[in-house]
């Protein structure tokens, strides 16, 4: 009987001492903060912006990083988050007035980002004043010249009946090569040019091609735009081909030349009947032969307010859209660009800004934006972060790896 007692009062004292392990167990330790590393570079236009202010935070509205940076240079930053995505605010005042212009990327990892407003294709070139005299060329006011550096061209025709033109223009240093389009005449031609005179016979003009595209019923404020390279992938040199405005055609979108033209490159721009403004960019060896237009746009907004702001999506959603504020008040001058994925919850612009406090800004009236104009983009296999790390890549810029995107805008 005592060894049972005796067994039960060590059982019994052997569950307390495990309750009384367990009470006093420590916590298990918070997972520890990571650091985020990234690098950036923002070049502002005008060139003469000196500094931008950088602001970055994350969904949960914590401010992690707001600082003053160099424009045109390369930053190492560090952030303190377990988050692989940030909101990236940028922030530049234009000099010699009081208007900022605001720049938010909503949910990206901007390492690596270079964003260069003032990005072209073209580099340095020499040019000198050169002057063609085109004969056996009918006479029509419509016509198109370009070369691969088409600035500041003159051109005039002394009469309408002796067939003769007259065009100066910056010509390339040390060979140039002129184009000529006679859009009444839909009759074209390329001559290389390599001194500051030169006459050209017409007579041996090449005729040019139509295309036309199928468009959505009640599509209205049609353009055309098309340019050229001489060989492909390389896009130091573009050449305008055709432009609508010049004599727009219910006949054909684009007049262009089958023979010197390596690589084609166009924008088509119309209004759907509902008013949003429809943009489409096409880069390829050959013209397509059939261009899938939208009949209607790939978004509505339900809502336009500063603090009450809503945009839904159709089935075919873009890839990233933008949404323009814009703010003028005797206080308060700003454009503000956001940034941000179909797939995401769009932000309330005004909670989001207010909860910036940017620095530059600091004294502003922030209740004064109102909404301006919201524009999405679609490209094929891109996402809102690949199309923002192509945009912020003068390298893919250069060689022009996205080959087809379209736009599409509502002003309001």
């Amino acid at each position: 009987m005592r060894t049972k007692l005796l067994a039960s009062l060590l059982f019994i004292s052997t569950l307390l001492s495990c309750d009384s392990e367990k009470d006093t167990a420590p916590a298990p330790a918070p997972e520890p903060i990571k650091t985020f590393g990234f690098s950036f570079r923002y070049d502002p236009v005008p060139r003469t912006i000196k500094d931008y202010e950088l602001i970055v935070s994350q969904k949960d509205g914590s401010i992690l990083l707001d600082t003053l940076v160099t424009a045109g240079s390369h930053h190492a930053l560090k952030v303190k988050s377990n988050e692989t995505k940030f909101d990236v605010t940028t922030i530049i005042k234009i000099p010699e007035t009081t208007n900022h212009i605001l720049k938010t990327y909503v949910n990206v990892n901007p390492d690596k980002w270079h964003i260069d407003e003032g990005f072209s294709t073209f580099g340095s070139r020499t040019t000198e004043r050169s002057e063609l005299r085109y004969y056996n060329i009918p006479y029509d006011r419509t016509h198109i010249f370009s070369s691969k550096q088409a600035e500041g061209t003159a051109s005039s025709w002394p009469n309408t009946t002796d067939n003769i033109l007259f065009l100066n223009f910056a010509r390339l240093l040390p060979t140039d090569l002129a184009y000529i389009l006679l859009v009444n005449y839909e009759k074209y031609l390329f001559t290389e040019v390599s001194s500051t005179k030169m006459d050209i016979d017409f007579s041996g003009a090449n005729t040019a091609l139509r295309k036309k595209y199928d468009r959505p019923a009640g599509a209205t404020d049609f353009r055309s735009f098309l340019f050229g390279y001489t060989k492909a992938g390389d896009y130091a040199n573009r050449m305008l081909l055709y432009n609508s405005d010049r004599q727009p055609s219910d006949e054909y979108d684009f007049l262009y030349p089958s023979t010197t033209i390596e690589e084609f490159e166009f924008n088509l721009i119309y209004t759907d009947a509902k008013g949003y403004r429809h943009s489409y960019r096409n880069i390829s060896t050959l013209l397509p032969s059939v261009m899938n237009f939208a009949a209607e746009s790939d978004f509505i907004v339900a809502k336009q307010g500063f603090n009450d702001f809503e945009i839904k999506f159709g089935e075919d959603k873009p890839s990233s859209y933008l949404v323009f504020w814009v703010a003028k008040d005797v206080t308060t001058q700003a454009q503000w660009y956001t940034y941000s994925s179909p797939d995401e919850k769009n932000i309330i612009p005004k909670d989001f800004l207010e909860n910036l406090k940017a620095k530059s800004l600091a004294g502003k009236n922030l209740s004064t934006f109102k909404l301006y104009s919201v524009q999405t983009e679609k490209a094929r296999g891109y996402t809102h972060q690949t199309l923002r790390d192509y945009l912020a890549n003068p390298e893919a810029l250069r060689k022009k790896e996205m080959k087809q995107t379209r736009l599409i805008e509502k002003t309001f």
